[in-house]
């Protein structure tokens, strides 16, 4: 196993927990954590959206 470390930068985080099968929902969801951000205006061109893996 390769195990990397490395040292990143602060970031806020805000995220929405859903459970269940993965599916259409999941998309609904994120739009959803959009336009909430895009409202608090916290989401734009430099914007990261991570899925878990």
């Amino acid at each position: 196993m390769d195990i990397n470390i490395e040292m990143i930068p602060s970031y806020k985080i805000a995220y929405i927990r859903r459970t269940g099968p993965y599916g259409l929902e999941n998309v609904q969801i994120v739009e959803q954590l959009k336009s909430w951000a895009r409202g608090k205006n916290l989401f734009n061109e430099s914007s990261i959206i991570k899925k878990k893996l």
